[in-house]
């Protein structure tokens, strides 16, 4: 593509700067690249940066441009360190699209409870089919919907789970173990305990049980940035109490499962504790036979008893007075 001038005999943009471009030796109309061609480039990149930034200017870029600014404000206010204001610029901007989140749930709100349902369970249903008793209660929705029956008010309560879900973010390096939370991996790569989780991970699928003692704590670090939706016992507890009369399925389920998990943790954590009492009674008994040996070993012998026979005197009567 190149750029022609128009009709020579009428008046044009460009005579000016051919005036002036002469006084300086330039031919303008020869020069293949004159400096009028890199102004006009470089004006039309600035035009096309302008209308991109116009063009993004919606609520959430405003909202994050907004909070960048208070947090320059913040830091140079506070006298923080150089390495600390980058990893909180860092943080930020890697946290940026975590308010989509939010927005989609905003929106998921204002719709009908049916669309609600269908809509939460094709989002999430991915990291249901981890979690033991909410997979086992997908298979019965299934099974209801195979036979031809309602299963509106079961998808319902996925739907109120979902709501109930709460989105957070961990630095690069950061380590958590909060008990009783059921986690789940949207963004980024942790380390759990020996195993690395990536996007769609989950752990903590233990948190409904009640007994602290029985929950296995799984120890998380940040390899990279995290996001995480997670859910709290004390929230999901709440829909089961809530959907107990229009889907009492959902409260047997989870009963079901939370009755063999304590079983079976409980025998595995009674057997670990009769196998330390054992552990110690052998080590005591191992101690006391050590002890006992070490003191015949050095103990002195006991004195002799002389005989009576070889001090008595001949004729003498035992109990005499010359005894």
């Amino acid at each position: 593509m190149t750029l022609q001038l128009g009709e020579t005999d009428k008046p044009q943009w460009i005579n000016d700067i051919e005036a002036i471009d002469r006084f300086f030796g330039i031919e303008t109309r020869k020069d293949p690249m004159p400096p009028t061609s890199a102004a006009g480039l470089c004006w039309a990149y600035v035009l096309g940066e302008v209308c991109a930034i116009v063009s993004d200017m919606n609520a959430e870029s405003q909202g994050f441009r907004k909070k960048m600014t208070e947090l320059n404000r913040m830091m140079k206010e506070q006298g923080l360190p150089y390495d600390l204001r980058c990893r909180m610029r860092s943080f930020f901007l890697q946290n940026r699209h975590q308010a989509l989140y939010i927005t989609r749930q905003k929106l998921r709100e204002s719709m009908s409870p049916q669309l609600q349902s269908e809509i939460s369970t094709a989002a999430n249903l991915p990291w249901i089919s981890k979690v033991p008793f909410l997979e086992k209660f997908m298979d019965f929705i299934d099974s209801e919907t195979a036979q031809g029956k309602e299963t509106d008010v079961y998808r319902a309560c996925i739907a109120d789970v979902s709501r109930e879900l709460s989105c957070g973010a961990f630095a690069q390096g950061e380590k958590f173990d909060n008990m009783q939370v059921l986690y789940i991996v949207s963004k980024g790569i942790v380390a759990l305990n020996n195993r690395v989780g990536t996007n769609g991970a989950v752990w903590g699928e233990d948190f409904v049980l009640s007994d602290m003692s029985l929950i296995r704590n799984v120890r998380g670090c940040a390899l990279t940035y995290l996001e995480v939706l997670y859910l709290t016992r004390e929230k999901f507890m709440k829909v089961v109490e809530k959907r107990t009369r229009t889907c009492p399925e959902l409260g047997i389920i989870v009963r079901q499962f939370t009755v063999r998990l304590a079983v079976r943790r409980g025998f595995v954590a009674a057997a670990k504790i009769k196998e330390e009492e054992w552990q110690a009674k052998q080590l005591a008994i191992t101690k006391t036979v050590s002890l006992r040996s070490k003191l015949s070993h050095y103990a002195p012998l006991p004195p002799e008893i002389p005989d009576t026979k070889a001090i008595r005197p001949n004729g003498s009567l035992p109990g005499s007075l010359e005894d």
